[in-house]
């Protein structure tokens, strides 16, 4: 299939890549086949996902490099805004924008970087496990053959097979996000 009528930007923010659509260029929000294509690394521009731009409310759409609806994502927040920023002939820097029903204030800082004011995160979500409401830590049984980043943290089971698992806790950031506290800093470099 091919889509040679899309006008498009492509953003970075802290290594997540995003091929940039604007409602005020395109009609429709694009297909899972165009969002496929575009974010295919071989055969099509190459993104972790595509941002569609919905006007005039600056409503930002994240979908996944599979064409799947992603809901929020902090790093597309950031493209979009600085999209947004680039293209403002006011040039007033700051820039209001809709996701997944919330509203986020973004700025340009003098140094170039797009900073958001993301509120509070919640520690309750019908996303979030039950049992990590109000903070609570949990364990999380990974797959074996999982490299785990913190050593100190892959166990093994009764019989001695890998049996890797991680301690954190849930926070709701329009996603959910599992968060790992570490106890000490000389364990480095994280493969986060």
């Amino acid at each position: 299939m091919i889509f040679s009528k899309y006008r498009f930007s492509k953003y970075q923010a802290l290594g997540n890549d995003f091929v940039i659509l604007d409602e005020a260029n395109h009609e429709a929000c694009p297909p899972t086949e165009l969002v496929r294509f575009l974010c295919d690394r071989h055969c099509g521009v190459g993104a972790d996902g595509v941002l569609w731009v919905k006007r005039p409310a600056n409503e930002m759409v994240v979908f996944n490099a599979d064409g799947s609806l992603a809901g929020m994502c902090g790093n597309g927040l950031r493209c979009v805004a600085a999209y947004l920023l680039d293209g403002d002939e006011l040039a007033t820097g700051k820039v209001d924008i809709s996701a997944v029903g919330n509203r986020y204030t973004c700025a340009r800082k003098p140094n170039g970087e797009i900073q958001v004011a993301f509120g509070t995160p919640s520690w309750r979500s019908n996303e979030l496990p039950e049992r990590s409401f109000g903070g609570a830590e949990i364990t999380l049984n990974l797959e074996p053959n999982i490299d785990l980043a913190v050593p100190e943290q892959h166990n093994r089971d009764q019989r001695g097979n890998d049996n890797p698992s991680i301690t954190g806790t849930c926070v709701w950031f329009g996603n959910p996000h599992f968060v790992n506290f570490l106890t000490d800093d000389t364990t480095s470099p994280l493969a986060l």
